[in-house]
């Protein structure tokens, strides 16, 4: 962080892949205690927002997530538990025009398509071209 938030002038920083590290070092137990953890992952289980990532996926799944929306980016970042039992981590964010209602879309369409991937590696293609 290079100023204090709200950060109006942009020097504030991250990528995709960042927020995705930071997840899994949480997860991990590597930045904070496991208590803290499993108070943070049950906050994150319970987020009100949930027209993003947890679009995507299927019933059953599980998903601590953080969303994020400015003007000109939205993202969703989360970790995704299958009923198959597999896990992963997703990390979204989408550079747009001001408030532009395709990232959301995208973000939807990206969750989904991944989480076919983890369910049927085999037999799914992954592209998020338009249909």
């Amino acid at each position: 962080l290079h100023n204090p938030l709200p950060d109006l002038t942009g020097t504030n920083t991250t990528s995709a892949a960042d927020l995705g590290n930071l997840l899994v070092k949480i997860d991990g137990g590597g930045l904070i205690s496991l208590r803290s953890r499993d108070r943070m992952l049950y906050i994150m289980r319970n987020i009100v927002r949930n027209t993003l990532l947890p679009q995507g996926l299927e019933s059953g799944a599980i998903i601590a997530h953080k969303t994020g929306d400015i003007k000109s980016v939205l993202g969703d970042v989360g970790i995704i538990d299958m009923p198959n039992g597999k896990r992963y981590i997703a990390s979204v964010l989408v550079k747009r025009p001001d408030n532009s209602p395709l990232a959301k879309e995208f973000i939807q369409k990206a969750s989904s398509t991944t989480y076919q991937y983890f369910k049927n590696p085999q037999t799914t293609s992954f592209s998020l071209k338009k249909e």
